[in-house]
């Protein structure tokens, strides 16, 4: 992993992060600045995406044109997007995680269709 975080300091903010998002019914990741995934919650497991990646080689390369991810870090400000996944609008977030510059969050809202992803 090329995260430059202690490794104490990642443990903390993995567990963090599967506390509060492995229940969230859309796919989450928890993404370091060079778009290496250090985290991915259930849903996303589920969709067979695992740590160590990186989020900007998954999936067709047009899904990232609109990548807001050094928008969010630089300002350390929520960014997002709306667009169309099939028939439905979604939005696309960046957060920036409080105390970490280099690392944010990544989830799109709206896909979950009842609840049970």
């Amino acid at each position: 992993m090329s995260v430059n975080i202690p490794q104490s300091e990642l443990d903390v903010l993995e567990k963090a992060f599967h506390l509060m998002w492995d229940k969230f019914p859309e796919l989450v990741r928890l993404i370091y600045k060079d778009r290496e995934v250090i985290a991915v919650n259930e849903v996303g497991a589920k969709f067979g995406l695992s740590e160590g990646n990186k989020c900007s080689e998954e999936g067709p390369p047009e899904a990232h044109r609109d990548c807001q991810a050094n928008r969010a870090m630089s300002t350390q400000r929520a960014a997002f997007n709306t667009m169309k996944f099939g028939e439905k609008e979604v939005t696309i977030y960046w957060l920036p995680v409080d105390g970490y510059p280099d690392v944010f969050l990544h989830f799109a809202a709206g896909t979950a269709t009842d609840g049970d992803a």
